[in-house]
């Protein structure tokens, strides 16, 4: 073999091991990258199933807050019912005075009723 030979041999040679170099770091990026992708797909299922119990519970919570409003209507209008039941109690009477034992009765209803609502919440 001649110099110049031997010069393109090494050459080659040479050049062959930078593209092993480069095809191996290639590789590894590759892989690096396969492997984020894997774990940002295992994260992002995570957050799906986490998401998904979060709004259960915020359907429950919505549910629970529709009956305590539906429920809080329910004692206005019963409210409101024994305020009129009161004010005919008074005018039946004629004047704005309930007797002794009507004071008592209201107020061992009003008593009942507190005690119901204070209950529930």
């Amino acid at each position: 073999m001649n110099h110049r030979q031997v010069v393109t041999d090494a050459v080659v040679s040479n050049e062959m091991n930078k593209i092993d170099d480069l095809l191996r770091a290639f590789w590894e990026k590759a892989r690096a990258a396969s492997d984020m992708i894997a774990a940002l797909r295992a994260d992002r299922h995570a957050l799906e199933e986490r998401l998904a119990g979060v709004e259960r519970e915020l359907a429950s919570l919505r549910a629970q807050i529709n009956a305590k409003e539906q429920e809080l209507r329910s004692k206005d209008q019963e409210a409101k019912r024994l305020k009129t039941e009161r004010d005919q109690l008074i005018s039946s009477n004629g004047h704005d005075r309930l007797s002794d034992e009507e004071k008592e009765r209201l107020k061992a209803r009003i008593r009942e009723l507190i005690a119901r609502i204070n209950s529930h919440l």
